[in-house]
């Protein structure tokens, strides 16, 4: 996450970047993640940015999709697979599924 900006840098300007994260970000304290978020709305301000993330909701997407409770990992242990578009510096996400763990299977929610 430090160098997410510098490994960002080396990428042509005028393309999108994708940024993807797998179980990583439960392993942080809430203060790093928050940072992180704050770092990819950073980046979101100069060039298309996209957040793909299959992680624990609390840890993912809470803060960009807040309210969906159903997607807890107490509410049967699953993860949520979701993506996020910074739009004009907001962050547009959406929950696209409920996966185990560290993905072994997914079930598709629906749209």
């Amino acid at each position: 996450m430090d160098d997410l900006a510098a490994a960002a840098a080396t990428l042509p300007a005028d393309l999108p970047l994708v940024v993807m994260t797998s179980h990583v970000l439960a392993y942080l304290g809430q203060d790093r993640r928050a940072a992180f978020l704050d770092e990819l709305e950073t980046l979101a301000a100069d060039r298309p940015l996209w957040w793909v993330t299959e992680e624990a909701y609390h840890a993912s997407l809470a803060p960009v999709l807040p309210g969906r409770d159903e997607l807890e990992f107490a509410e049967g242990g699953l993860c949520a697979l979701g993506i996020v578009r910074w739009d004009h510096g907001k962050p547009d996400a959406l929950a696209l599924a409920r996966t185990a763990p560290h993905g072994q299977r997914l079930t598709w929610l629906p749209l």
